[in-house]
């Protein structure tokens, strides 16, 4: 990875849930696996999956966040 980005969205006040979305940029990716992108809030792990071809730049969302006052703690993405 070159670079990443990540931005929190704000809460869904109906479902009680927020989203993470950004972007990265990379060189030399793989022709076959899948990018994953994880958003860890020390409970559980979130994520999404991106299947190839993978192009740079790219971006992501996940949704579905709790918005219980969890920190997040921490972000993974990674080819697999």
């Amino acid at each position: 990875m070159d670079n990443f980005f990540a931005s929190i969205g704000s809460c869904d006040g109906v479902l009680n849930t927020f989203q993470v979305a950004g972007d990265m940029a990379f060189t030399s990716a793989p022709s076959s696996g899948a990018l994953i992108v994880e958003v860890d809030n020390g409970t559980t792990v979130y994520d999404t999956i991106i299947n190839p071809p993978f192009t740079s730049p790219q971006t992501y969302s996940i949704s579905g966040i709790p918005a219980d006052g969890s920190a997040i703690i921490g972000y993974g993405l990674f080819f697999r």
